[in-house]
């Protein structure tokens, strides 16, 4: 259960880490 909670907050992370990249080179292409 535990295994679980860490993969979902690791996933959830990873998504935020993501979508900050993508705006970060969105603006400086943009």
């Amino acid at each position: 259960m535990d295994d679980m909670i860490t993969n979902v907050i690791a996933a959830a992370a990873a998504l935020i880490i993501a979508l900050y990249l993508g705006s970060f080179a969105a603006a400086m292409f943009l």
